[in-house]
């Protein structure tokens, strides 16, 4: 009977305890891994565009562009060069990566081959 009681009482204590820390590396790892299976997401393919016609999605996807002139450098009169550094930045919508945020919890996912996403065709 004492063993019993003992038993019952850690099954009590057991069921107040706070859930284990979520291993959010894990869980990002899982998004990830579900956004870029294969069935799921072609990095072939772009994402759906904007149309007038609001039932139409073939229409182009739109990218912002932005462009911002660093430095000059090396600027040579004679031989008609210059060097200068830039930074070139482009955003547009892909709602096929949309995922779970788990409440907010989850601000942003660290990718590492950039491979796996459509990239606009800069040229």
């Amino acid at each position: 009977l004492g063993i019993l009681t003992i038993s019952l009482m850690l099954d009590k204590v057991a069921t107040h305890l706070p859930p284990p820390p979520t291993n959010f590396r894990k869980v990002e790892k899982k998004i990830l891994d579900q956004l870029f299976s294969p069935t799921v997401y072609d990095s072939a393919i772009r994402p759906k565009g904007f149309s007038v016609n609001t039932t139409d999605d073939d229409g182009p996807t739109k990218v912002l562009v932005n462009v911002f002139v660093r430095s000059f450098e090396k600027i040579d009169d004679v031989k008609m060069e210059f060097s200068f550094q830039i930074t070139f930045r482009q955003q547009w919508n892909d709602n096929r990566l949309a995922f779970n945020d788990m409440g907010g919890k989850i601000k942003y996912l660290t990718m590492t081959d950039r491979g796996k996403v459509w990239m606009p065709d800069t040229f």
